[in-house]
This record gives structure tokens, C-alpha cells and sequence, in this order.
């Protein structure tokens, strides 16, 4: 039943302009601003984990500067909070990431041509591991992503892999799709699918579920929120509760 899910997600994003994923969803999409143009997102995430995992609150700064009008570069800085079952509360900086896009094909409104783009992601281990702020090394991801829009429908899918420099660690197969529709000007909506799968341990793959919710407030200011969970059982984790809300500014 999950592979006919995913797939019938991918097949949707083949067959369905206006390109709006990213945030508040994990699944990204070929679009961005144009050229010259700032995007800024100031967020705060909420993981509630399951059984002894810790809850973790993130406060992300997402920066994004369109170089050229197919070519994005993009900076995540992240402050992190954990909170482990017994009480005790660590903060400080998390890992960093560092990517560009690329978008090497522009959907086309009269055909079924849809978007598509690359976008490497380097992760720096700026965070302290021992207590579980970060990683503890680096990461490498190259996901494709693909978008088009069909009247008031955006569909997007995106799939990858990454690479982790640890002996310790596995790499993953990501993978996400999903879709939103446009109320008003103003509001729009949509949920998705989004999870990845360890290549070393296939058994604890994990998926997780997400309602994202857009509304504008100006041309330069909009605010965005969502709320998912694991779609997987307790053995494998992911978060039990997933909260994200974001303030974006484009200048």
C-alpha cells in the first residue's frame, strides 16, 4: 500500500505555474524568486518524539538570494533546544547547510512539460553532538525536484540521496510529494508525503504526513505553519508530533 501511495504522488506531479512548496513542507520544488530578489524565513519547529527520545525545538534562519532568474543559493542557520525525558535542557547552535538550485527546465503553461531542478546540499557539523545539538559530521545531499501547476493546483515531488561522511552513520534515499490548491489570492493549502530510507537498514525507512497551511499578508510578507506525524509504528521513531511555523520575508 505505501509504494502504491508514493507512487501514484510521482505519477501525479508527471501529469499535472506558479510554484509555492518549500516551506512549511519538507518536499521542495523547483521554484524561487527571481532575480536579485531576498528570500528570508524566520522559523520554529517542534519534534515530539515517542518513548525515551528527546523533544527537540528548532529556530531556523533560512536565506535565500537569487543570483539569476534559474540559479538560487541558499544558507540555513538553526539555533536547536533538547529536552530529554528526564528534564534536562540543552540549547545552542545546530548544524548548518549551505545548497544551490539550479533550475535547468521551465514548465511549459500549454503542455504537460513540468519544472525541474537540482539542488545540492552540503551539511556542516556546527553543532555540538555529545549533546545532541548535531550531527557530529558532514553531510552531502543531491535532490531533484519537479513542479508544475494546473489551474489552482500545484503538485511537487522531489527525490534524492545523501551521503554521510561517518563511519557511524548510513546513507538515505529521500524522497517527498505532494500538492497544494489556492483558495483566495491570499490563502492556499496542501499536504504531503515526505520520508527517507536508510540504505543499510531498509527496515527503518520512515514517512511522515504533513498539512501545510499560506496565507499573504503583502507582497513582501507571508506567513506560513503546519502540523504532520510518523506514519510509521514506534519501533522505527520519527516524530510523533511535527509543528512548524515560519515568518517569510522577500525584499
Amino acid at each position: 500500500m505505501l509504494k502504491q501511495t508514493v507512487l501514484a504522488f510521482l505519477l501525479l506531479s508527471c501529469a499535472a505555474v506558479s510554484l509555492h512548496a518549500g516551506t512549511p513542507f519538507i518536499t521542495d520544488d523547483p521554484g524561487f524568486v527571481g532575480k536579485g530578489q531576498w528570500e528570508i524565513k524566520f522559523g520554529s519547529l517542534y519534534e515530539r518524539h515517542r518513548d525515551a527520545a528527546p523533544d527537540v525545538i528548532t529556530a531556523p534562519v533560512d536565506i535565500n538570494y537569487s543570483i539569476i532568474d534559474h540559479l538560487k543559493l541558499n544558507l540555513t542557520l538553526n539555533e536547536r533546544t533538547i529536552v530529554t525525558p528526564q528534564g534536562t535542557v540543552y540549547s545552542g547552535i545546530g548544524d548548518m547547510d549551505f545548497k544551490f538550485k539550479y533550475r535547468f527546465l521551465d514548465e511549459k503553461e500549454k503542455s504537460w512539460v513540468p519544472a525541474l531542478s537540482f539542488a545540492p546540499d552540503v551539511t556542516i557539523p556546527s553543532g555540538e553532538d555529545k549533546r545532541g545539538l548535531g550531527n557530529g559530521y558532514y553531510g552531502f545531499r543531491v535532490p531533484f525536484q519537479l513542479g508544475k501547476t494546473i489551474g489552482k493546483y500545484s503538485v511537487f515531488a522531489e527525490s534524492g540521496y545523501q551521503f554521510q561522511f561517518d563511519r557511524k552513520a548510513t546513507d538515505s534515499v529521500l524522497y517527498g510529494a505532494g500538492f497544494q490548491y489556492q483558495f483566495t489570492e491570499k490563502f492556499s493549502a496542501g499536504i504531503e508525503l515526505n520520508g527517507f530510507r536508510p540504505s543499510k537498514q531498509p527496515d527503518k525507512h520512515q514517512l511522515l504526513s504533513n498539512l501545510g497551511l499560506t496565507y499573504v499578508l503583502s507582497k513582501r510578507y507571508q506567513i506560513q505553519g503546519s502540523v504532520g506525524r510518523s506514519l510509521r509504528n514506534d519501533s522505527v521513531g520519527g516524530p510523533k508530533v511535527l509543528g512548524q511555523f515560519f515568518f517569510q520575508i522577500n525584499f
